[in-house]
């Protein structure tokens, strides 16, 4: 109990829009909590992401997308849907951007419907075919249970190249407000430096939560975390506190980003889904030309994409990894957890309380929520095999940085069903 267990798994690529057996199945003869890094270490691939992977008896029929915009060319964002059943399972999808056709499967524009069965173990895997093409929101619905994943091959964070069509032409980057564009490509000069590849798999709808504490990331230096939120039903209010920034009224698979490096609660009458992507190294800015440091960039690290767990999930107990090779020289230059407790709560990493831990030896920072009973932590961990443990619910997010890379993954969360709406 309380192990840990690293599990090589070969090469299997997922690469275009595709429908094959491609997926590889984890099981064991007791309950475990697995993670996926991909890949494990830093392997000087200069783009990695890690995501928590839930288990298929919680696997739900309805799924909205969460990614982000496609940057370049070659590096698409994707969503994918695997059959888990014995019994053939018919799928839906209904995407919000353009994406790519693949062998028997056409391409598709915003609204339009695919539909497809997948056997056990088939994945169906659809990719963007645009810059600025942004499959957040798209819909996954299944005549039974199927796992998704959402992310990109790498993407920016924050998005910093878009070209404003807003009103009639003649359109401008809406960086500079100066430079003419007609598509986000005509801004790729105010990219904000790197891209990162991004996956997480995503929670069912069934899962979601009218109430999340969002704990941003570890700070490296001026740049701020890039937070969506994604509502499942229309006409869904939300508010954060303290009062960050106002979010408009969404509808069903609408969304809304924006970028803080402030702790925060937010609250929804209706289930909302909560993502938290790290900024980029050269963030918060573009600082063109690329590669152009200017004091107060974060310094290290890249985008990387963790969801968020609604209150209503927290567990009082987690084991998670954060991973190395030391042996190989293969390692995060650092790791970090950023917690969520209840004010009054003892939370403890190990055998050593969070709250009493050095500030300066173990980079800690405790902040209380102000508006709320919540308080959030960052505190930075060992390479290695972890365990926390909280007297009152909590959450844990786990993430590194090193030059140009970064990982991150929620540690865990309780699955029940259907939240209750708020009054």
């Amino acid at each position: 109990p309380n192990g840990i267990a690293i599990v090589p798994l070969p090469q299997r690529d997922v690469n275009g829009t595709v429908q094959d057996r491609l997926a590889f199945r984890v099981g064991a003869n007791l309950p475990i909590t697995v993670y996926q890094f991909n890949p494990l270490q830093n392997e000087q691939v200069f783009s990695t992401d890690a995501s928590l992977l839930l288990p298929t008896d919680t696997a739900g029929d309805k799924y909205y997308v969460m990614t982000r915009e496609q940057t370049f060319d070659l590096l698409k964002g994707y969503f994918t849907v695997i059959g888990i059943t014995d019994e053939p399972t018919l799928v839906t999808v209904r995407v919000t951007a353009r994406t790519l056709a693949g062998p028997g499967i056409p391409e598709l524009y915003p609204d339009d419907e695919y539909m497809t069965v997948l056997g056990r173990y088939e994945v169906l895997n659809i990719e963007t075919n645009e810059i600025g093409a942004d499959l957040t929101g798209s819909l996954i619905t299944a005549s039974g249970p199927v796992v998704a994943f959402g992310g990109s091959e790498a993407a920016n964070a924050p998005y910093t190249s878009r070209c404003d069509r807003t009103g009639p032409p003649p359109w401008r980057c809406a960086w500079d407000g100066v430079k003419e564009c007609t598509t986000d490509a005509d801004c790729s000069s105010f990219i904000t430096c790197c891209a990162d590849h991004l996956e997480e798999q995503l929670f069912p709808v069934a899962a979601w939560g009218n109430e999340y504490v969002g704990v941003r990331s570890m700070p490296r230096g001026n740049e701020l975390d890039v937070w969506r939120v994604m509502a499942g039903s229309d006409d869904t209010q939300v508010v954060v506190q303290p009062p960050l920034v106002q979010i408009p009224v969404l509808d069903e698979g609408r969304w809304f980003e924006f970028e803080t490096g402030e702790d925060f609660l937010l609250v929804a009458d209706k289930p909302v889904l909560l993502a938290q992507f790290l900024a980029a190294e050269h963030a918060p800015n573009p600082n063109p030309p690329l590669v152009n440091y200017v004091d107060g960039d974060a310094g290290t690290g890249d985008p990387a994409m963790m969801l968020a767990v609604p209150t209503r999930q927290f567990l009082d107990k987690y084991v998670f990894l954060a991973p190395a090779d030391v042996s190989a020289n293969k390692f995060y230059e650092k790791h970090y957890v950023s917690i969520a407790a209840p004010a009054g709560a003892s939370v403890r990493l190990g055998v050593q309380e969070v709250g009493l831990m050095d500030p300066l030896v173990d980079e800690l920072q405790v902040r209380d929520i102000p508006g709320t009973t919540w308080r959030a932590y960052r505190v930075r961990i060992a390479a290695g095999f972890h365990t926390l443990a909280c007297t009152q619910p909590c959450s844990v997010m786990v993430h590194g940085y090193d030059q140009y890379v970064s990982y991150g993954y929620p540690g865990g969360l309780g699955l029940e069903d259907e939240p209750q709406p708020v009054e």
